[in-house]
């Protein structure tokens, strides 16, 4: 299991007194990694308002399917 998070910035509409406002806000996701992935490479971006999770994978390991949480 690996621990991700972002500190991108994010356009909060749902605000009364300032509706267009910017924060910092951290989205942190965990993630159960294949067992071939190599940890060291793992990157959690966020790309176009979208959630990105970037892993590389040794093949020399058995493969395992890797299963989102929120």
């Amino acid at each position: 299991m690996i621990r991700c998070k972002s500190d991108e910035e994010q356009h909060v509409s749902d605000l009364k007194v300032l509706p267009q406002h910017t924060c910092s806000r951290e989205i942190i996701r965990c993630y159960q990694l294949p067992l071939n992935a190599i940890t060291s490479t793992v990157k959690f971006l966020l790309l176009e308002q979208k959630q990105t999770l970037i892993v590389k994978c040794d093949k020399e390991r058995p493969i395992k399917l890797a299963v989102a949480l929120s």
